[in-house]
């Protein structure tokens, strides 16, 4: 008899655990979709890093260009593209989608709005709130 009894109580338990469970992960799920929370930050971060790169890659470029040119930068962005010889999208910062802009003074590509020479990621337009801590990423 008691064994009878506590059969329907503990299936009632498990039943209640196991459907608690699936809407903890229903709405997981739905965050995850929505972008919200760890997921979205670590795009953010990946676009962010994928601009940085490009940024090094390019004005690692104009910079060999400056040297084999008398120490003359490219004097206009479409000078600066031809130098640089990187495919145009390089040229797009892949987190806020604004076009990178050129120094023709120091011969440097940036952040929109950010300063020339700056670190990645001070006064850019659009972008996420960082914090730059040199030597660890950025982030």
């Amino acid at each position: 008899m008691k064994i009878v009894f506590l059969a329907p109580c503990v299936a009632l338990l498990l039943g209640a655990g196991i459907l608690g469970g699936c809407a903890a992960a229903i709405e997981t799920n739905a965050e995850i979709d929505k972008g919200v929370g760890a997921p979205k930050r670590s795009m953010e971060m990946a676009h962010g890093v994928e601009t940085d790169s490009n940024i090094s890659q390019i004005n690692s470029s104009l910079s060999i260009f400056k040297s084999t040119n008398e120490d003359k930068a490219p004097a206009s962005i479409e000078e600066a593209k031809t130098a640089a010889k990187v495919p145009d999208s390089m040229w797009i910062d892949a987190e806020t989608k604004l076009p990178l802009e050129y120094d023709a003074a120091s011969g440097t590509v940036h952040r929109a709005g950010a300063a020339p020479n700056s670190p990645a990621h001070a006064g850019a337009k659009g972008a996420s709130d960082r914090i730059n801590i040199p030597g660890a990423g950025g982030y």
